[in-house]
């Protein structure tokens, strides 16, 4: 059950239902008027079974393409309203939280010998919004009201009226409420985001400065006409090689995105201002004070000057800052508590990709122990919080899952779910928040994120590499899934994504970036350019939904980043996120020439989301993928891998490792044991797939040191790890 302090409306394809929310307020599209579906070429007055209701002394309803009304194609669905002569209306009742909205939708007026323009005036709860809107047009263009405030949480009856006496008809879709989004006044009326499609990537020269203002983009995207912004840069920080937004999972951006938040090589955190993209002063000058490493910050989903975190890789205590002044205040001490259950406990945190419920509200945490012997983290349980009562609500000892050290905890939108990632273990499991029991969701873990469906349900989106699908599961029922699209293309190719939910007031939308395309089993990247690759995509949650192209990340074979530190290849990826409101998307890209990162911004008109904004038809549904090959089995581990060590050498501070597997592969290695492939980014290289070659700079010129390498079978997916030691 949502909490009732915090809704939104989410209306699409004429039904309403009310959804947990937090700032920005929004209200979601209230896309179409599908419903009831008419006959081909049909109308009809005063709809029986309409999910808006039609009222008023003139002609008001619904009309389908090719009706004798002689309307242009509906710019979103098959299906448009018509409100005829003075006095024709359409409402509908909506849940608002408290903020500032706008009401936009599309409108035509009818191509008839002698009809005019018949201006439509909104209204909320009676009360005139703006002065009517004319529109002039035969062709469907949308129109924007002018603002109004909600004071307080509850129901409000939206309207359109029609306003001109006589026989003068206008139509009407794509209606939407959002909070004013500064992107509407800078996008022309009918821009529309292209579907999903294996576009050509024009070169764009590498932008030198950051962005100075929203006015000045630095550069558009020359396939997709979206705005974006050069928003971080290295020399923001002295000392830094890079800095960078944090992760697809996290949520770059404040809750009424005026600020976004920033991790410098160095460990260092910094707060930008989101229209200016300077950085915002704090209380020393190597970041904000107390924040280091992974102390993963959190923003507050309703107070935009406010963000939670912890110590670096995790602590006992949990902190609220004021980001205007730069002061910590503590929001849950887990020392005695967590100790008393687990006392050799020395953090609490959720590895570094979790986040809360879409409230802020309940928390899962794993509880770990540092041996500072052998510089080594244990799992000692897992716990659920609720942040506003400061009161531990379930535990689960490590003993009820082998020890299993997960990727990852996190929580579902609702606040319902735990989810913590295993490997091929334990798999990704959802529990309730008492841990009562649990249900498998994917027998191994990948990049993946949590987010509403359309209709508030849980989503689990993840990368299912053994089922070649991205793929949609519903938390409160796992046998309900679908496919968004195949992860292998063709035979032989594949890429690599993650996925961003975080975008709370779109429900039933996500974010994808994809990277690491690859063809004929260890052509990189892959010669033919497939429609997912090296992309920014929105994509919707639902079966055979729409498919959207934001931009191209810019980067192929050159995405990560090279330097003496191996590690930081990871900070290459591209890691989109999308603000709450989806008019922000954040995602890392260093063109594609192996150097440090900087993160780029794109903004994004808000009816985007409530259908095409143009005069032609609504656009096709995305293409279907090339055929793709039947689903390889769930390999049983090792089966049809073998992997030996062909080469182990060192010369005072260098080393170098060659492996061979006897099935083309991708290796990657860790100074950890047991993690899957999917967990590690540290890759080895290999010319043929085959062969495969490490390098490193070690920290002393003597002593041991044991490294893991875990390889992937390109066809069946099958892992092996080896261990090496290098002396």
């Amino acid at each position: 059950m949502f909490t009732p302090s915090h809704f939104c409306v989410a209306l699409a394809t004429g039904f309403m239902t009310s959804l947990l929310l937090t700032a920005p307020v929004l209200a979601a599209g209230l896309e179409g008027f599908e419903v009831p579906a008419l006959a081909s070429n049909g109308h009809t007055y005063q709809p029986v079974g309409a999910q808006w209701v039609f009222s008023g002394n003139t002609g008001r309803g619904l009309q389908r393409n090719g009706s004798a009304f002689g309307a242009s194609a509906a710019p979103d669905g098959q299906q448009t309203a018509f409100l005829v002569g003075s006095g024709a209306r359409i409402s509908k009742t909506v849940t608002l939280a408290p903020g500032i909205y706008q009401v936009s939708f599309m409108a035509a007026r009818r191509a008839y010998m002698g009809h005019i323009a018949n201006p439509i005036q909104v209204r909320v709860d009676g009360v005139p919004v703006g002065a009517p809107i004319a529109p002039s047009s035969t062709a469907f263009t949308r129109y924007t009201s002018s603002t109004f405030t909600i004071t307080a949480n509850g129901n409000h009856t939206l309207e359109l009226a029609s306003t001109q006496a006589g026989d003068h008809t206008t139509f009407v879709d794509a209606v939407s409420i959002d909070a004013p989004n500064p992107f509407d006044k800078l996008y022309a009326a009918n821009f529309a985001l292209k579907p999903l499609a294996a576009d050509a990537i024009p070169t764009v020269a590498k932008p030198a400065n950051k962005a100075t203002s929203l006015a000045s983009p630095s550069y558009i995207d020359p396939v997709y006409g979206t705005r974006v912004y050069k928003a971080t840069a290295a020399a923001d920080l002295p000392g830094a090689s890079f800095v960078r937004h944090e992760y697809s999972r996290r949520q770059a951006f404040n809750a009424d995105n005026t600020r976004y938040l920033a991790q410098s090589s160095t460990g260092a955190w910094l707060v930008y201002d989101a229209d200016t993209f300077k950085v915002v002063p704090g209380s020393t000058s190597i970041g904000r004070q107390n924040m280091g490493g992974d102390c993963e910050p959190i923003w507050h989903p309703t107070d935009p000057k406010k963000l939670w975190f912890t110590g670096r890789g995790g602590s006992l205590v949990w902190y609220e800052k004021n980001i205007d002044t730069d002061t910590d205040t503590v929001i849950g001490d887990f020392t005695a508590r967590l100790r008393a259950l687990w006392p050799q406990t020395t953090a609490v945190w959720t590895a570094g990709e979790g986040t809360p419920s879409a409230d802020g509200r309940y928390f899962a945490f794993m509880a770990t122990r540092y041996d500072p012997v052998t510089q080594s983290k244990s799992i000692q349980g897992l716990f659920t919080w609720d942040r506003v009562t400061d009161k531990i609500i379930g535990t689960h000892d490590a003993s009820k899952f082998n020890n299993s050290y997960p990727d990852h905890v996190s929580i579902s939108a609702s606040g319902k779910y735990v989810v913590p990632s295993w490997g091929e273990d334990l798999g990704v499991r959802a529990f309730p928040l008492d841990f009562s029991s649990s249900k498998l969701l994917i027998q191994k873990g990948e990049h993946s994120d949590l987010a509403f469906g359309p209709n508030g349900e849980d989503y689990f989106i993840t990368f299912d590499y053994y089922a070649n699908a991205l793929r949609v599961i519903d938390l409160a029922d796992n046998n309900k899934s679908f496919t968004l699209m195949p992860v292998y293309p063709r035979s032989g190719s594949a890429f690599a994504g993650h996925v961003s939910g975080k975008a709370f007031g779109r429900p039933g939308w996500a974010l994808v970036s994809t990277y690491a395309d690859y063809g004929n089993y260890n052509t990189v990247p892959d010669s033919v350019l497939e429609a997912p690759y090296r992309k920014i995509m929105l994509v919707e949650l639902k079966p055979g939904g729409k498919q959207f192209s934001v931009a191209h990340a810019r980067a192929a074979e050159g995405f990560g980043y090279r330097a003496a530190n191996e590690g930081f290849w990871y900070f290459g990826e591209h890691h989109a996120t999308i603000s709450r409101d989806g008019s922000r998307v954040m995602f890392a890209s260093n063109f594609n020439d192996y150097g440090p990162p900087d993160s780029y911004m794109v903004g994004l008109p808000s009816w985007v989301y409530a259908g095409t904004s143009s005069a032609a038809p609504a656009p096709a549904p995305a293409p279907a993928p090339a055929p793709a090959p039947a689903p390889a089995p769930t390999p049983t581990p090792n089966a049809d891998l073998a992997v030996s060590l062909v080469e182990s050498s060192r010369s005072g501070y260098n080393a170098r490792v060659r492996v061979k597997t006897s099935l083309p592969s991708q290796c990657r290695t860790a100074s950890q044991p047991g993690n899957s492939f999917g967990a590690l980014y540290d890759n080895l290289s290999s010319p043929d797939g085959l062969t495969h070659t490490k390098e490193w700079v070690l920290s002393a010129p003597t002593g041991v040191y044991t490294y893991y390498i875990r390889c992937k079978a390109q066809a069946s997916g099958a892992e092996k790890e080896i261990t090496v030691s290098i002396s």
